[in-house]
């Protein structure tokens, strides 16, 4: 079978950790399997499959003829977010292939969190659109049993648990992390959060921050390392000392996502008791079963299957307090926790087996593409078109409208009115992300793990603190000051030892033997802000040298204090199909919603008993 996955945003997300490895594995059993989504983006370094082919939504609408001349047999659309729908109801109009939509979430709990229209509308379920999205597919796969309820009836469906990868995850070539990369001492304990902040689950992420904060309120030193972007709107809501206690580390290759989890003593799933936490099975369960780690969850979705204080403790309420009680519990008894470990890891390597997993998909697939019952996606037109036409037949008897008019003509005026009153929604600037990498002189290529990313609000200056431990004397030093095109103003660095007591101090006004060579970057004017520097590329490097002899085994911390005045960073957009249409296309919408007028009217005067007894004797 021809496979082709849709998603909805970038490589860094977490779906792609879901479709990345049935799409390997999909291979590996024979199928031809590839991927589209929006963009090409940055973190498309981080997708560990090479030998899936992946293409934007432009250049496979350009040629779809992908699997050796020929289009997809099946399309698997992941979510029926609008961007995807879109994406989607184009391939169809020149492709006939099944489509089978996954739900991995309750989209109207995530629906409020956002104003639906402008560019932020197509990363959600359009309330109009997604209904018959979704009546139009030929089958649906579902992350947990819960979201089945949301399927039309009579559609056939698959629950697809994820598929973890055993064989990757063995053979893992990234080094195993310390406490020391991240700057954190011996005595503490850590625990592993990978994954970002979105609206719904702002709340269950506090509840974890200050569940840390109370463990070390309370004589337990614990640190929370974090990918993702930071959270800054929610940590201004917790007490002054919580945000000591956590790590951003940024976004990190699915291995080292891994190596990250591998570091902590105990991991922790939140998850307040809602219609959002029930139907969804959170990303990073199958990583910590998978790995061995002894897992606190809710006893949501999967939690509800879930042996309490055999294979998890389960949180009853996933309060601050049940969250910090339940982790001491954890960490102060060595038994419970390696037979929760244990017991986990029989769970997910029999939930989560990818080889079994993808078996069941491909087995529902080929179902799917022997059915003999004709396809949805076969039907010409748009979603909007086959609405018209189906309210055209709906309408040929003269009769009072029934549920299924009203239900048509509902959908048409809402489409109409929306495009018609779309407007764009001003957004709040996200923290630009920069990613300050330092390393080691003697291994180029090695890259100081404690430093991989960092994020502030643009023209605003700042100063961060990266854990720094070179095994050799410094020679010289190597920093980027940012992965993306743009300019940046550095006041100055230091090298601290392990009691922040510098060791070195660099500034743009000292008049040292350390020189600056930039490297696909351009000095610009010294000014009271600092030294200016501009980058065109997407690899701008600074070369300090010669640095004055430092003992290494002193050297704990680098501090640089900068201003970032413009970065053209991909990640902190939203990605959009919006276009300006061609002459032609605005003909023929302006004649689509004067088609839709007419059946509305005409819908109208279906509801009059006399207008309904005159167009019967006038037969119209």
């Amino acid at each position: 079978m021809n496979i082709l996955f849709v998603h909805y945003g970038i490589f860094s997300s977490n779906s792609m950790n879901h479709i990345g490895p049935f799409a390997a594995e999909l291979k590996k059993q024979g199928h031809n399997v590839a991927i589209t989504l929006p963009a090409i983006d940055p973190t498309f370094g981080y997708f560990p499959y090479p030998e899936i082919p992946v293409f934007t939504f432009e250049d496979f609408l350009g040629n779809p003829k992908r699997f050796e001349g020929r289009g997809p047999n099946i399309i698997h659309a992941w979510t029926p977010r609008e961007i995807v729908r879109q994406f989607v109801e184009s391939l169809q109009q020149i492709v006939h292939a099944r489509c089978i939509i996954h739900l991995e979430d309750d989209e109207d709990s995530i629906r409020p969190q956002e104003p639906l229209s402008g560019d932020g509308a197509l990363h959600r379920t359009d309330p109009n659109h997604g209904s018959w999205f979704k009546e139009s597919a030929d089958g649906f796969t579902t992350i947990i049993d819960s979201l089945i309820e949301d399927i039309p009836r009579g559609v056939p469906y698959h629950v697809l648990s994820p598929g973890f990868d055993q064989i990757a995850a063995q053979i893992n070539p990234e080094p195993a992390f310390s406490k020391a990369i991240f700057g954190i001492p011996e005595h503490y304990k850590v625990i592993t959060y990978p994954g970002g902040a979105s609206g719904p689950n702002g709340e269950d992420l506090i509840d974890l921050f200050e569940a840390v904060n109370l463990l070390n309120e309370h004589g337990t030193p614990t640190i929370l390392l974090k990918t993702g972007f930071p959270d800054l709107t929610l940590r201004s809501q917790l007490p002054a000392n919580a945000k000591n206690w956590i790590r951003d580390v940024g976004f990190l290759k699915r291995n080292q996502v891994w190596r990250l989890i591998e570091l902590a003593d105990i991991v922790v799933q939140p998850g307040r008791i809602n219609t959002y936490n029930e139907k969804r099975l959170p990303s990073k369960l199958p990583d910590f079963f998978c790995l061995g780690k002894p897992v606190i969850t809710t006893r949501a979705n999967i939690g509800k299957l879930l042996i309490n204080e055999e294979q998890a403790l389960i949180l009853h309420d996933s309060r601050p307090e049940e969250i910090a009680a339940k982790c001491q519990r954890l960490l102060s008894d060595d038994n419970l926790r390696t037979k929760i470990a244990n017991e986990g890891k029989k769970l997910g390597n029999n939930r989560f087996n990818l080889t079994k997993n993808t078996q069941k998909l491909s087995d529902f697939y080929a179902a799917m593409n022997d059915s003999s019952k004709e396809s949805n996606a076969a039907k010409a037109g748009d979603h909007v078109a086959q609405a018209i036409e189906k309210l055209s037949e709906c309408l040929r008897p003269i009769k009072k409208p029934d549920e299924e008019i009203i239900r048509i003509s509902d959908y048409l005026r809402k489409v109409t009115y929306k495009d018609s009153q779309t407007k764009s929604i001003p957004k709040k600037k996200p923290p630009i992300q920069v990613e300050m990498q330092l390393y080691f002189p003697q291994s180029p290529a090695q890259l100081e793990l404690g430093s991989l990313r960092l994020w502030h609000l643009p023209r605003k200056r700042q100063q961060f603190k990266i854990p720094f431990s070179p095994p050799e004397p410094l020679e010289w030093l190597r920093i980027d000051p940012g992965q993306f095109p743009g300019s940046y103003i550095i006041k100055s660095w230091a090298i601290l030892d392990k009691d922040e007591e510098v060791l070195y101090q660099w500034t743009p006004e000292e008049k040292t033997p350390v020189c600056c060579q930039p490297n696909s970057i351009t000095i610009g004017p010294a000014t009271i802000d600092g030294q200016e520097y501009w980058a065109l590329t997407h690899d701008p490097q600074l070369l300090f040298a010669h640095l004055p002899e430092l003992p290494p085994a002193r050297i704990q911390w680098l501090t640089i204090e900068f201003i970032t005045m413009e970065a053209e960073s991909p990640l902190q957009n939203r990605l959009s199909l919006r276009r300006r249409p061609t002459q032609k296309e605005s003909t023929v919408l302006k004649e689509r919603n004067q088609t839709i007028t007419q059946l509305l009217e005409t819908v109208e005067r279906r509801k009059s008993f006399c207008l309904r007894l005159v167009d019967r004797i006038r037969k119209r």
